[in-house]
């Protein structure tokens, strides 16, 4: 973890510490994807020891090797990272997973002020590697599920700019979008499926 907190101090030179934040925020979400070992694993002995195991600083060598990350990982990582650019930042588990043992954990950040937002990179990382906006960057804490965030649709989009994240005109969200109401028109699911294929370069 150390060598990767020097690549990012050498990477984000220049910005702000919420830039350098956001940047490692997406860096990860592109370098790492979900360790599918977990869902697929039937016994529960060793689930629960896959889930035991990460969130330590011994897995995060392992995480770095494999690419493959739970929540837990995700969550030391952010707040290994938070800390180092000055941020507090908490590991919590997550309000709708109750007292579950093995319940999905997030990052809480607590500013100055007292106000309060949270991370969820594992919950991100499917939208970091689609390029799309992501959805769990700077939501305001709460104990419900609430859509109310810290940084507005430009702000993110300014920093993910000068993060080297967006450097097409857009998000892919548009062409997403885009193809989706081009489907809409179409009923024959072979046909769908070429139109995908045809337009895979986006």
């Amino acid at each position: 973890m150390n060598e990767y907190l020097n690549y990012l101090d050498e990477q984000t030179k220049g910005l702000s510490n919420i830039e350098k934040l956001r940047f490692a925020y997406i860096d990860l979400g592109l370098r790492f994807s979900f360790n599918t070992d977990y869902v697929f694993e039937t016994r529960f002995d060793k689930k629960y020891q896959l889930y035991e195991n990460a969130g330590t600083y011994y897995n995060l060598t392992t995480c770095f090797l494999t690419e493959k990350i739970l929540c837990k990982d995700t969550s030391l990582m952010m707040k290994i990272i938070g800390e180092h650019l000055g941020f507090n930042v908490e590991i919590k588990i997550h309000p709708r997973e109750g007292n579950r043992i093995d319940g999905h954990v997030y990052n809480v950040v607590t500013n100055p002020d007292g106000s309060r937002w949270t991370m969820d990179l594992q919950s991100d990382i499917k939208y970091i590697r689609n390029y799309v906006k992501t959805k769990h960057f700077g939501r305001i804490y709460s104990r419900y599920d609430v859509e109310k965030f810290v940084f507005n649709d430009y702000e993110l989009e300014l920093m993910d700019r000068k993060c080297g994240y967006l450097d097409d005109e857009h998000y892919n969200n548009f062409y997403y979008r885009q193809m989706r109401d081009d489907l809409s028109y179409i009923d024959n699911l072979e046909n769908k499926m070429s139109l995908i294929l045809g337009n895979i370069e986006y």
